[in-house]
């Protein structure tokens, strides 16, 4: 969001660009780095190599294990633990989201279609470029 801010927000509004304009070396910097943060997050994202620690397969065969502990029952125990009485742990936990399994398989299948969309267009970039840089930009030698 910060990097299409940064994108749109000057090309309409004039004196937001000539106030960035100031200091551009700053904005530089923030644009790019903000680019380089979403293509390497991507990867943690989507990265299925076992070693890694966190991805969202990870998160989410946490959730399919412990899925009991994301009721309202749950967290309503969890208040109550936490020193919250039993009337305001009620109160606390009244209305929140109860996870089912289908709910869980559901997004994982939409993380089966996001991660395609990741590796189709974008995996490369951030691997290539972002994140192991294999591209050489060092200048010929002569």
């Amino acid at each position: 969001m910060g990097f299409l801010s940064l994108q749109l927000v000057p090309s309409k509004n004039p004196d937001v660009l000539a106030r960035m304009n100031e200091i551009a070396t700053f904005w530089i910097t923030t644009r790019y780095a903000l680019l380089i943060s979403a293509f390497v997050v991507l990867g943690r994202i989507f990265d299925q190599d076992p070693k890694s620690l966190h991805n969202i397969d990870k998160l989410l065969g946490v959730v399919t294990r412990d899925i009991a502990s994301l009721s309202a029952a749950a967290l309503e125990r969890r208040r109550i633990a936490q020193g919250m009485t039993l009337k305001g742990a009620a109160a606390y936990a009244h209305g929140t989201y109860d996870l089912t399994m289908d709910l869980v398989r559901a997004m994982r299948k939409a993380v089966a279609h996001w991660r395609k969309v990741y590796e189709a267009k974008y995996r490369e970039i951030r691997h290539n470029i972002f994140a192991h840089k294999s591209i050489d930009r060092r200048p010929p030698t002569p």
